[in-house]
């Protein structure tokens, strides 16, 4: 990478570090327009490209696709760095601006004070690019954009000094059923290798914390992987939140018939049992890749074409979660902004999130006000269950689930297992990342995410058929 800025992590309308690099194009020295030095008249390619992304611009912001990858903020960076004074793209900043004020206004009024602040805090940043620019005047020729050095890599020598949780030995398991006879791994399929990633050493797994919980899960151990799932009982459940943005609008009941889902994410280990040579590659020096950490990577194709194969692999079916049976299966009876609670401080106890282990190598991210002890994706399984005792729902990666995404579902849901619109541009993706701070971890939260894109921030966990 070559800034130090926080990754982006697919929520589907919200601020990530590409303001670093617009601040760069507003604070390099200007260079004016004089009669010794006049205006440079854009070339037809250029101006084919900007008018290319002001238009694309433009469709991410009616969808609220604000920070996606080659979403709107992006589009207008792309697009100052070659017109610094371009209409459209300040225009379409101050349009960020006043959404993000809107949704601190809903958070206010929903009594959520300490997520109305942090959204205001993203308007008044954005903001403050765009005040720059006023006050500089226009300029009238392309400012060369300054290279950012990259973040001085220190290779974390001993995670659990920085843990302020101590931890425990793990959760004794239950009887487990073997529900697969085992199989051989199947051949890799012709594809091209991935470019090798550094020699970077795994990351090593901690003892898992120990909480009590009074719901003791019913568990089989499918044989070919390894894979564990996790019986969740039948029910109904508020879907939906309130008090955030509209595509988690309205909340409304969903019911669900019993199933099981997968205790943990899809670990390289296991992926690799189907796909033989996957990298999930590193992150700024950081390894991805330990057969213990989640698969990241790929696509959604690439998740669904695993459950398919693992399906030929024995006698029961694998399939994604829908969105309906992730969120059920996440909040665990909850009705709180996360899976624990309230309490943002308490998230480093359950969830890999972005936190001030990261922020020591990443100085520049958002973060939870505790330390859960790593910087990168963590070995599945770290942390505490919820109260179903399934793992890492919140934060470690992303995870791909079988729904196409819409932000006006909600309106028109079907009260019983609901499986998401019939058709779309992008597949949802649920739960927020390693690389993630409050808002985003928050279970309702939804994003889209373009199903052929690959990222090391998405990954996804199964369903057992029996």
């Amino acid at each position: 990478m070559a800034t130090s800025t926080q990754p982006l992590s697919f929520p589907a309308r919200r601020f990530h570090g590409t303001l670093v690099a617009l601040a760069l194009v507003l604070t390099c020295e200007p260079l004016g327009a004089t009669e010794e030095n006049p205006p440079t008249p854009l070339d037809t390619n250029t101006q084919k490209t900007i008018q290319s992304l002001a238009k694309h611009a433009e469709a991410n912001l009616r969808v609220r696709h604000f920070t996606t990858r080659n979403g709107a903020l992006e589009k207008y960076q792309k697009i100052l760095t070659m017109d610094p004074n371009h209409p459209l793209a300040w225009e379409g900043m101050r349009k960020i601006v006043q959404a993000f004020q809107n949704l601190s206004n809903e958070a206010e009024q929903a009594g959520q004070p300490a997520l109305a602040k942090m959204r205001a805090k993203k308007a008044q940043q954005v903001q403050a690019l765009i005040d720059a620019h006023d006050q500089s005047g226009p300029t009238e020729k392309k400012i060369p954009i300054k290279k950012v050095k990259p973040p001085v890599k220190k290779p974390v020598q001993n995670k659990t000094e920085t843990k302020e949780i101590p931890l425990k030995p793990p959760l004794p398991l239950p009887v487990a059923v073997a529900v697969s006879e085992a199989a051989p791994p199947v051949e890799e399929e012709k594809i091209a290798p991935p470019p090798e990633s550094p020699k970077i050493p795994e990351a090593t797994p901690k003892p898992v914390a120990k909480e009590s919980n009074a719901f003791a899960p019913q568990i089989k151990i499918e044989s070919v992987t390894g894979m564990e799932f996790i019986e969740i009982p039948e029910g109904c459940f508020k879907m939906g939140s309130d008090s955030n943005d509209p595509d988690e609008k309205p909340i409304h009941e969903v019911c669900l018939q019993k199933f099981w889902l997968g205790r943990t994410e899809v670990t390289n280990g296991q992926f690799r049992r189907f796909r033989a040579k996957h990298d999930s590659s590193s992150y700024d020096g950081l390894n991805l890749s330990g057969d213990l950490q989640p698969v990241v990577n790929i696509t959604w194709e690439d998740a669904n074409s695993f459950a398919t194969w693992l399906s030929g692999r024995g006698a029961v079916t694998f399939r994604l979660p829908t969105e309906a049976e992730w969120e059920y299966a996440a909040r665990a009876g909850s009705t709180t902004l996360f899976p624990w609670g309230d309490e943002i401080a308490e998230g480093c106890r359950y969830a890999n999130i972005g936190d001030t282990t990261a922020k020591k190598v990443w100085p520049k991210w958002n973060v939870f006000p505790c330390s859960d002890g790593y910087a990168e994706t963590a070995p599945v399984g770290m942390f505490l269950p919820n109260k179903f005792g399934l793992f890492d729902m919140i934060g470690n990666v992303w995870e791909w689930v079988s729904d196409w995404y819409s932000t006006t579902y909600y309106a028109t849901s079907p009260k019983n297992d609901p499986k998401g619109p019939e058709e779309g541009r992008f597949r949802s993706a649920r739960g927020g990342s390693w690389a993630n701070w409050p808002d985003y971890a928050r279970t309702a939260n939804r994003t889209g995410i373009d199903p052929n894109n690959r990222d090391r921030h998405v990954g996804f966990r199964l369903i057992m058929v029996p």
